[in-house]
């Protein structure tokens, strides 16, 4: 935008009639509690296009009331080129800031907006839209700065992204093997009867097994599978979350290029349900390496307040290396090879 150009527009100016409404609207307190004080309209706003801009004036309660000629603000918006900026007329100084991040008195926290008819009409017809006209203002001006911050990083993150193509689907038995090798917290659940349930069922192999004289939460052995496990009775057993785990699983993307992922793994077992419990896992970090081994480290998170997506670097800034994998977590025991992918559990 041209700030010459916009300082040679004519920004709407106060009228008689919104002069008297502010004179008639006598601040009152917040609360007895407190000295703050609200308007029923802290501020007003005045709107018109002139040469493709929408331009609105912003004047402030307080200011009106003392017969001010000039507006706080003056916003000057731009549809077709997407931008917006304001400005400042006791400074007489330019902001990029949005509506919600000028300097605004403290009454504003209570008070509302007053827009007439008129300019309500104006304001939604230029904008596209049909609600609140300060918050429709506001909404354009945040979705132009979303815009322009969505294009300023679009290179790195289409870079971010590209790489990411590279990455191969799970492999099909995925859930299978995290119940096996990665969950190290198995039951066998069991039908209290007199003397003693002879059978139960065991989360770890999915086979109803031979039992003798279990006892709830006692610590025992599965006889079919050999996994370390723990009675719990079907009667007495509620909704069962298994702590996490971390799993980890290598695999091939392409000649010369390999994927490191890590995740978090966890079993949730239903009250009743313990034929079918439920697995679940969270992809938090991959490492891709080249032929020479060259690391390049993503991790999954909220990119600048954005939304969830992989971002190029390691969340954890103190270690970025493959090291890091086996330092700071247990080396894993146990490697099962599936198809053309290496996986591996840590503390099996």
């Amino acid at each position: 935008m041209k700030k010459k150009e916009l300082l040679a527009l004519t920004p709407p100016e106060m009228g008689t009639h919104l002069r008297e409404i502010a004179r008639k609207d006598e601040p009152q307190r917040v609360s007895q509690w407190v000295s703050t004080k609200k308007y029923q309209y802290g501020r007003y706003l005045l709107a018109k296009e002139e040469n493709g801009y929408l331009i609105v004036s912003v004047f402030l309660a307080e200011h009106v009331r003392a017969e001010a000629r000039y507006p706080a603000y003056v916003v000057y918006f731009d549809r077709k080129a997407d931008e917006f900026i304001t400005w400042e007329t006791d400074t007489g100084k330019w902001r990029n800031s949005m509506l919600d991040h000028l300097d605004w008195p403290e009454y504003m926290y209570d008070s509302g907006n007053y827009v007439s008819r008129e300019d309500a009409e104006l304001i939604q017809g230029y904008l596209g839209v049909q609600s609140e006209t300060y918050e429709d203002l506001l909404q354009f001006q945040r979705d132009v700065r979303m815009r322009s911050l969505l294009a300023r990083d679009k290179k790195k993150t289409d870079a971010w992204d590209e790489a990411m193509r590279l990455v191969p689907a799970l492999p099909k038995d995925w859930k299978t093997w995290i119940l096996k090798k990665a969950i190290r917290e198995h039951y066998i659940f069991y039908q209290y009867q007199r003397g003693g349930a002879t059978e139960g069922y065991c989360t770890h192999c999915g086979q109803t097994v031979r039992i003798r004289n279990p006892r709830y939460n006692q610590q025992s052995v599965c006889s079919r599978c050999g996994q370390k496990i723990r009675f719990k009775s079907v009667d007495k057993s509620g909704y069962i979350w298994i702590p996490k785990e971390t799993a980890y699983l290598f695999q091939r993307c392409r000649p010369g290029i390999v994927v490191l992922r890590r995740f978090e793994v966890w079993m949730t077992i239903g009250k009743g349900d313990f034929q079918n419990p439920q697995i679940h896992y969270d992809e938090i970090k991959r490492c891709l390496y080249d032929e020479k081994f060259q690391e390049a480290v993503y991790h999954f998170g909220d990119f600048k307040r954005r939304g969830l997506r992989w971002i190029g670097g390691d969340s954890d800034c103190r270690r970025n290396s493959f090291y890091y994998y086996y330092n700071y977590y247990p080396a894993p025991k146990e490697a099962c090879i599936q198809g053309r992918s290496l996986t591996w559990s840590a503390g099996n």
